[in-house]
């Protein structure tokens, strides 16, 4: 009998923000490490469009973009991998080496 990701006790704590989020609402739903990342939502409600990750914004922010003002949608990881939960845990990995994603949204 195959596992499938539905079956695994995978929980990631991520945080979901509007389309129109600016990096220090990253920033505050990423500390004090209550999130692994931000899930940023696609323009009127259409999905997620990308994925904010801690170092992807410290990195931004250590390049001197102003948190206040720049669009976390400027700065998002845009390659995200939707897997079904029924997919067989194997075949979601190797899916998953191949497209090496920014997220994997299940």
């Amino acid at each position: 009998m195959s596992t499938t990701i539905g079956d695994l006790l995978l929980r990631d704590e991520f945080a979901l923000l509007a389309h129109t989020s600016v990096l220090a609402d990253v920033a505050k739903a990423l500390s004090p490490v209550q999130n692994s990342a931000a899930l940023i939502r696609a323009p009127k409600g259409k999905g997620i469009a990308g994925v904010v990750k801690v170092q992807m914004l410290l990195n931004s922010l250590a390049s001197g973009l102003d948190p206040m003002k720049v669009l976390a949608s400027q700065i998002m990881g845009k390659n995200l991998l939707r897997l079904r939960s029924d997919m067989p845990v194997g075949m979601a990995l190797v899916k998953i080496s191949e497209v090496n994603p920014d997220a994997v949204i299940v």
